[in-house]
């Protein structure tokens, strides 16, 4: 996996889906926990990476949303990770 901290770097490293989104990871930096299994666009990463909060596409309501939103737990980006293909994503957190 790469690390990537500029975001239209890793914009154009991604393989979008069909859908024009990506599958993420979201990772517990100390405990290692996987937490969840989300999706991103464009727009998605693009608010993670500037704001330092996850955001993500949920496509259920097909609309963007901050992760903890509702709950009160935000997630605070510490690194994006890109799989060697540029098919998925982890965001630890």
């Amino acid at each position: 996996m790469t690390t990537w901290k500029a975001s239209e770097a890793l914009l154009a490293q991604i393989q979008w889906n069909e859908q024009g989104l990506v599958p993420a990871i979201i990772q517990d930096v100390p405990s290692q926990q996987v937490l969840t299994l989300c999706y991103l666009n464009r727009e998605a990463l693009r608010k993670t990476l500037e704001t330092g909060t996850v955001y993500v596409y949920r496509r259920s309501q097909q609309k963007l949303m901050q992760k903890g939103e509702t709950s009160g737990h935000i997630q605070t980006l510490q690194q994006v990770l890109l799989d060697c293909d540029g098919k998925s994503l982890v965001l630890q957190v």
